[in-house]
């Protein structure tokens, strides 16, 4: 980001950053009678780079210059396995896992002893993983059980970023080599019925996650970007639980005239009983699709109820309820043997005015948009 050019701004600054990856993967597959499964190896290097270069207004006096990524080369390698056994005609066992090794370095570590004194240079970190699941099925009844458990390593941002700007709660964000893995501990479970006309399936999920890793504010420091209100480093929670839970179902009520609908939920707290930011409030889906010979008509409605266990402390505020209307039609033809789809639609057909619980600093999505299109495939 180069913005040295604007006049409105107070300080001008330059942002460049470079990414970059290598690596390999290879997999074999393996079967014999009811038993399925493969081998994975995986590896990769990346090497990460971002500069913050700020310049004063009187360019005689000397700049700033900073590496909010000093510079960070990481390494990974690791194999993992996945298995599933037909033990019947009407349950099968799945189970696999994930061996790595994860290795950070870092080339300009002197940035993060401004906030972490004797931080070291490199690290390495072991990250397993395992998880199993067992499906039954009872003529027109499905049922899975599954548990898992997994570590995972901080990124890039989170051990090693120095005085990066979240525009979305405003603070200047400083990393922290010496971070625990985050260990997660899951266990799912779903439930579902299906005929020719009718489907219904629900699924729930639960994480407790050890070390979670998430900003908190800093006492010490001052922000370097003039907008931020303050400055956060990434710490280690002693824990986080997350919940999800959805329902979908679909209904075929006349032979062209099929129904889908679908509500979601999840709840996160962390070790406080505070609410976890970017959890998404229950939200909701229903649509309506008619099929014709090779014509089609879709009509949806779409929204997210009021977000009530926002998060202030992690600079989420309250989201308003919202209620999208779509409708689109496309026709499928042929010429010369190629395919052709044309599509017409319109989306947010009442021009709401609304912004998720994602959306930095509450910038509203888009309003009423007409569109068409014409796809065609060899």
């Amino acid at each position: 980001m180069d913005d040295t050019t604007r006049p409105e701004n107070l300080v001008h600054m330059d942002m460049p950053g470079w990414s970059t990856t290598f690596g390999l993967l290879s997999k074999i597959n393996l079967k014999k009678e009811k038993y399925l499964g493969n081998v994975q190896l995986n590896a990769y290097q990346n090497l990460s780079i971002a500069e913050m270069r700020m310049y004063p207004q009187d360019r005689s006096k000397r700049t700033m210059f900073a590496y909010t990524w000093p510079w960070v080369t990481t390494r990974y390698a690791g194999i993992s396995t996945n298995h599933s056994y037909e033990i019947s005609e009407k349950s099968q066992l799945n189970f696999g896992g994930n061996l790595g090794v994860h290795y950070n370095f870092s080339k300009y570590v002197e940035f993060n002893y401004i906030f972490h004194p004797g931080t070291p240079q490199e690290k390495t970190r072991i990250l397993p993983s395992i998880n199993a699941s067992y499906e039954y099925s009872l003529e027109r009844f499905r049922f899975t059980f599954g548990a898992g458990y997994g570590h995972r390593a901080p990124s890039v941002s989170e051990g090693y970023g120095y005085y990066i700007y979240n525009s979305f709660d405003r603070f200047d964000y400083i990393g922290n080599p010496a971070l625990k893995n985050e260990i997660s501990y899951e266990t799912n479970a779903s439930a579902g019925f299906k005929t020719e006309k009718l489907g219904i399936e629900a699924k729930a999920n639960y994480f407790y996650i050890q070390n979670y890793v998430i900003g908190r504010i800093l006492d010490l420091g001052s922000p370097m970007n003039y907008q931020s209100v303050g400055v956060k480093g990434y710490a280690n929670l002693d824990h986080a639980k997350i919940f999800n839970f959805s329902l979908n179902a679909f209904y075929e009520l006349l032979e062209n005239l099929r129904w889908d609908g679908s509500i979601t939920y999840a709840r996160g707290i962390d070790d406080k009983n505070e609410n976890l930011p970017f959890i998404r409030p229950l939200s909701y889906r229903t649509s309506l699709k008619f099929t014709h010979g090779n014509f089609a008509a879709r009509t949806s409605i779409n929204g997210d109820d009021t977000q009530i266990n926002y998060s202030p402390i992690y600079g989420e505020d309250k989201t308003p309820w919202f209620m999208i209307w779509n409708a689109s039609a496309d026709y499928t033809f042929q010429i010369n043997n190629l395919n052709f789809v044309l599509q017409a639609g319109v989306e947010n057909i009442l021009n709401e005015y609304y912004s998720t619980y994602a959306d930095w600093g509450n910038i509203p999505r888009m309003g009423r948009n007409v569109f068409t299109s014409l796809k065609f495939n060899f």
